[in-house]
């Protein structure tokens, strides 16, 4: 998922700023992120490279589930901000469905036009709940009509964007 979202990595600084295309801001502080683990003088002392690899395992598990949880609530927030929550109700429909792929900026690959980096996050419990109807929903010819409207108007949008963009100052 992280892998297809543009990153820079900052190394001194109490903060960041979050330019959009749109022109938008977003500021924010870092946060700790902090956990703990333990391994006995005696692994230590020995090098037990099983204990050395579990406490390292279970620092790095900690580490990324607090960067994970903070992300999705900083995505939440601005998500909200920006009106692009849908409330299905408990509910998945194909309408709901739909209508977070009307709201949601997509971009296209030049060379075959089909949606690149779509990332839909979803609780596994979630996931197996909706996965049956995900798969029926995919093969209903009205449904798919449907979608494909929808992302003909998202082409038509990067195209517009496309020949809007300034490339040279």
């Amino acid at each position: 998922m992280l892998s297809l979202v543009r990153n820079f990595c900052q190394h001194e600084g109490k903060g960041w700023l979050l330019r959009r295309s749109d022109g938008s801001e977003s500021r924010s502080d870092f946060q700790v992120f902090e956990g703990s683990a333990s391994i006995s003088r005696e692994d230590l002392k020995s090098f037990n490279t099983d204990a050395v690899r579990r406490f390292i395992e279970d620092m790095a598990d900690q580490l990324a589930r607090h960067q994970s949880q903070h992300m999705l609530a900083r995505i939440s927030e601005v998500v909200e901000a920006a009106g692009n929550t849908v409330d299905v109700g408990g509910e998945l429909t194909q309408e709901s469905l739909l209508e977070m792929f009307r709201r949601k900026r997509t971009e296209f690959d030049p060379e075959t036009l089909n949606p690149t980096g779509e990332v839909f996050i979803v609780n596994p419990e979630t996931l197996k709940k909706i996965e049956p109807k995900l798969r029926e929903w995919e093969s209903d010819p009205a449904f798919r009509a449907r979608y494909d409207a929808i992302m003909e108007e998202k082409r038509r949008e990067w195209r517009e964007r496309e020949a809007n963009r300034k490339l040279v100052d």
